[in-house]
């Protein structure tokens, strides 16, 4: 399939750069927030597609005004300028805030923008879910499968026959190997390793460096190599995940 971009690199790209751009807002006003737009900047250096309005941040509405990686801080929903059709893409970096606001911005009537950096190497018969994001040096492999609303960061490996879920958040270096299964709202941490054919389920947390050897009930926590269950007010059992 063709893998969708989004994207408004640089401040000229405005209004009158062409009626052709969508008009683009990011969810989000932090650091992931910032390589989404990096991203967009990339894709519209190659081919200018949107028009980016600039950063909507609901929980941080006094931040209205300010100037974020070049680019204005709308504000909260209120904020956001009244035009025929606008698009989103999400620079929230964790599984379930992001989860809430995308669901808010398509209630209220924004349409999900997918975004493919222009480095990403795609093999045939991969699915891309409507709103993913896709950041740069990421490798999906044939039959590859991400839902709707994911963010993949630099670097992100999905292996063949290899599904994940909705709302998950890959860090930079994460593989996911081949027919390894995620469900929705996974986060793995930075350079996290996904075996072949196992099971992440909904909800879990896999800390950074760790290599599930084990499937992974939903909502668990874990971490280490082989990744074990970890818990903020337990400390880590010592048993595999």
């Amino acid at each position: 399939m063709s893998l969708p971009i989004f994207s408004n690199p640089h401040p000229s790209l405005s209004s009158d750069a062409g009626s052709s751009l969508k008009k683009l807002i990011i969810l989000g006003a932090g650091g992931y927030a910032q390589e989404v737009l990096w991203l967009v900047d990339d894709i519209n250096a190659q081919e200018p597609q949107w028009e980016l309005l600039g950063f909507v941040d609901p929980l941080a509405k006094r931040r209205k005004g300010e100037i974020h990686y070049d680019r204005p801080v709308l504000g909260g929903w209120q904020d956001i300028p009244n035009e025929d059709e606008i698009y989103f893409a999400c620079g929230i970096g964790s599984p379930s805030p992001r989860a809430f606001e995308c669901e808010e911005a398509e209630r209220r009537g924004f349409r999900p923008a997918t975004l493919i950096h222009p480095s990403v190497i795609s093999a045939r018969h991969v699915q891309v879910g409507d709103g993913t994001v896709v950041g740069a040096g990421c490798i999906l492999a044939p039959y590859a499968v991400l839902g709707r609303h994911c963010a993949l960061n630099i670097g992100a490996v999905v292996g063949h026959n290899s599904s994940v879920g909705d709302y998950c958040v890959l860090s930079p270096g994460v593989q996911v190997l081949g027919a390894a299964r995620l469900g929705d709202r996974v986060f793995l941490g930075a350079n996290a390793t996904i075996y072949m054919g196992r099971k992440v389920g909904a909800g879990c947390t896999v800390g950074a460096n760790s290599f599930v050897l084990t499937s992974v009930d939903p909502g668990s926590s874990v971490i280490g190599v082989p990744a074990v269950k970890f818990s903020l007010t337990k400390g880590q059992v010592k048993s595999p995940a």
